[in-house]
């Protein structure tokens, strides 16, 4: 009997322990922010499920800590709500969060732990990096909630800022012998030196293109180009030497002054051994970019598909570097310290045994590399830039969309040659200049419009996240640069037979609250008149004639007023066209009108008319109109000559070309009495017309239609004013040729009118 009470009690306790256990609430499922989420806002809400319990008093605890162990944790009060939301989290930091729930006052056990790292910076957004932009741009970032507002910072200085080197030429090589003591080299033959207070153009005694140039000291240097060029500088006196070779030289390396290298096109080496230069034969015949002499006996050239050969003293040997990316420029801090700059944004580290590629976040070609101990910067196409700190690569402002082709960097100095004559020289860390302003923008906003910044200017600018507790690092740095100048538009440039009265129009240019406008006879400007206008266009008619202006644009802000535009020139008409009666023409009415076409900012016309084409005894009319009306009768069957000239104040255009035209065939009728000139237009019709007369005085007038059976199909009786009348007739009983005549009771007159 007692062993069996003692199996029954047993049972009864495990049965008991097992009611308990099904009994208490299970621990929530976390929902979001996903475990190991970034960039997520300071005010992020964290969320989880909903359990279910023994009683409907289900509550929860949360729990958040900057260690896993929970060790600093914050306990926020017992909520029956399945989500908290966050308050002023600290930027870049990854917290550490759980729940559990409660059923009655009985807790669950603690969730599963998740993480998640509040975002670093806010993402700027447009203008693209190294965009052009008027002065009132519009900065646009990626929003963040939970902020008390951000703040953008904008300067005109900061890694590196833009200066002359006096070319448009692309610059292609740079070296940085000392501060006072730098270089660039470039296409057509254009050699530059910085001499501590300004870079000056010195003739190197070639037109050839110019790739690299490389100094051993200052008086000994060598720049290297096409077809094969290598010049000698000694202090004083470029000098071209014979390398034993033609193909374009791509680069130029010296390990000191007696042992120097220089690559090209083909798998091109040339070496340096006191005073002698030797062609080498390459391990690949493959373009070689650049070559880097580390040593005498430890030399690297970078080439096409990604090879690298390597000189021992001795032999050239070559690896292929994974992904077989052109080798554009190579850098070494020392035997187990190097990089090559590659195709598609490439870039290698060399530790001394092994080339392993360095992540760097774009895929633009890189032309160029320099270190300077632990900082490097690689640089390349459309400006692209990126900067090594921290033992990572990072995408920085260079302040300009140009092609970077070359980048030295010596102690804190630095130059950087690019296309279209672009030099950068290293500039610090920037938003430390005098113009550097601080603008405030509001919590609920993604963008922020600037006003009134400087023409021409390139500006840096930045943004950072605000709340009470904290502010977020400052986002990555970006560039634009502002119209230096308006682009004139209308009229063209060099245009000719241009008007009097001128219609002057540019491309508009935003940000600007108005332009000066100036026009002179001289390229000078030194006499010059002045307009003034707030839009986009304006008026001027102060032309003469037979002249040649030149013109020219600049905007006004609150701050700053721009560049002039690009000068433009118009060449004013001399010559009035004419229209009708047409040269030449013959049967034309013996009261005609004359018609030219009109030349705006010309007040009056004089015309002549003549029957002899010197215009001896001339009939000579003013009219402010591009027409005259023939105020008398000419002879029949008669030549006459006429020509048009206009008159603007006291300048007058030179005469038309001289038309001549004959008048009308007497028909045996005689004319209307007083009346000058009647036309008939359309004619040919398609039934409808009109009968225009000019008379020298009132009167009445009756006008018959016949067909050319003499059947009257009109009769019409007219009371005419003295000077121009018209009259509307129809014809609708079909084509064919019918006669009108107008006739004073006395006289009369008789023309052909064509239905068709």
């Amino acid at each position: 009997m007692k062993n069996i009470y003692s199996i029954l009690t047993g049972l009864l306790i495990l049965f008991s322990f097992h009611l308990a256990a099904q009994s208490r609430i299970y621990a929530p499922d976390l929902r979001a922010p996903e475990n190991g989420e970034t960039d997520v806002t300071p005010d992020v809400l964290l969320d989880w499920d909903a359990v279910t319990g023994g009683t409907t008093d289900i509550t929860y605890e949360v729990q958040l800590a900057f260690t896993e162990d929970f060790s600093d944790a914050v306990t926020f009060p017992i909520q029956s709500v399945t989500s908290l939301q966050m308050e002023e989290l600290m930027f870049g930091a990854t917290y550490y969060w759980h729940v559990r729930a409660f059923d009655g006052g009985e807790p669950s056990d603690w969730s599963e732990t998740w993480s998640f790292t509040v975002l670093s910076y806010v993402e700027l957004d447009k203008p693209n990096d190294g965009a052009m932009v008027f002065p009132d741009p519009t900065i646009t970032f990626t929003p963040v909630t939970g902020l008390t507002g951000y703040q953008l910072e904008v300067d005109t200085t900061y890694l590196w800022s833009g200066e002359s080197a006096g070319t448009d030429s692309d610059l292609n090589g740079s070296f940085i012998v000392d501060a006072n003591d730098k270089w660039v080299v470039g296409d057509g033959g254009f050699v530059a030196h910085f001499d501590g207070t300004s870079w000056t153009t010195v003739d190197a005694g070639t037109s050839d293109n110019l790739n690299a140039v490389w100094f051993v000291s200052a008086d000994n240097g060598w720049i290297v180009g096409k077809n094969g060029t290598i010049i000698h500088y000694d202090g004083t006196t470029f000098t071209t030497v014979d390398g034993g070779t033609t193909n374009e030289l791509f680069d130029v390396a010296f390990a000191d002054a007696d042992h120097g290298w220089v690559v090209g096109k083909g798998g091109t080496i040339v070496q340096y051994n006191s005073g002698t230069w030797t062609v080498e034969t390459a391990p690949q015949n493959q373009d070689i970019y650049t070559v880097f002499a580390v040593a005498a006996d430890n030399v690297y050239a970078g080439t096409k598909k990604g090879f690298i050969f390597n000189f021992d003293g001795t032999d050239w040997s070559d690896i292929q570097l994974n992904g077989k990316k052109d080798v554009f420029a190579l850098w070494f801090n020392d035997a187990n310290n190097g990089w090559a700059a590659c195709k598609s944004g490439k870039i290698f580290y060399f530790d001394g045994t092994d080339w392993t590629s360095q992540p760097t976040g774009i895929t633009k070609d890189l032309y160029g590399i320099s270190f300077n101990g632990v900082t490097g910067f690689a640089v390349g196409k459309n400006g692209y830039m990126l900067r090594f700190k921290d033992d990572a690569w990072e995408v920085v402002a260079s302040g300009t969309s140009a092609y970077l082709n070359d980048v030295y960097l010596a102690g804190d100095e630095g130059i950087v040659a690019g296309n279209d004559g672009t030099l950068l020289k290293k500039a610090g860390e920037g938003f430390t200049s005098p113009y550097a302003k601080m603008y405030l923008v509001d919590k609920d906003s993604g963008n922020i419009q600037l006003f009134n910044l400087l023409f021409g200017k390139t500006f840096y600018y930045r943004i950072r996240a605000i709340h009470s507790q904290d502010t977020s690092q400052w986002s990555v740095v970006k560039s634009m640069t502002t119209y230096s100048k308006p682009e004139l538009d209308e009229p063209s440039n060099n245009a000719t037979e241009q008007p009097l009265y001128q219609t002057f129009s540019w491309q508009e240019f935003s940000g600007v609250i108005k332009y000066t406008i100036e026009t002179s006879e001289t390229e000078d400007f030194g006499v010059a008149l002045t307009y003034f206008s707030d839009s986009n266009s304006i008026n001027i008619d102060n032309f003469g004639f037979n002249k040649t202006y030149y013109w020219r644009v600049n905007a006004i802000h609150a701050e700053d007023v721009s560049d002039w535009s690009d000068v433009f020139t118009l060449t004013t008409t001399n010559t009035v066209v004419l229209t009708s009666p047409e040269n030449g023409a013959e049967n034309v009415n013996k009261s005609p009108r004359f018609d030219w076409e009109a030349i705006a900012g010309a007040g009056e016309y004089q015309i002549m008319v003549a029957q002899d084409e010197s215009f001896t005894d001339p009939k000579v009319n003013v009219t402010d109109k591009p027409f005259f009306q023939c105020q008398s009768t000419l002879g029949y069957d008669q030549q006459y000559f006429w020509k048009v000239r206009a008159i603007a104040a006291l300048d007058t255009s030179g005469w038309s070309p001289v038309w001549h035209f004959v008048t009308e065939k007497a028909d045996g009728i005689d004319d209307v009495e007083g009346l000058e000139s009647y036309t008939i237009y359309p004619n040919p019709s398609n039934g409808p017309f009109t009968l225009t007369f000019n008379t020298l005085k009132a009167g009445n007038y009756h006008v018959t239609i016949a067909n050319a059976a003499g059947k009257e199909l009109v009769s019409k009786n007219i009371r005419a004013n003295a000077g121009e009348n018209k009259v509307g007739f129809f014809i609708a009983v079909g084509k064919g040729v019918y006669t009108l005549t107008i006739s004073d009771g006395t006289n009369s007159t008789t023309r052909k009118v064509v239905i068709k």
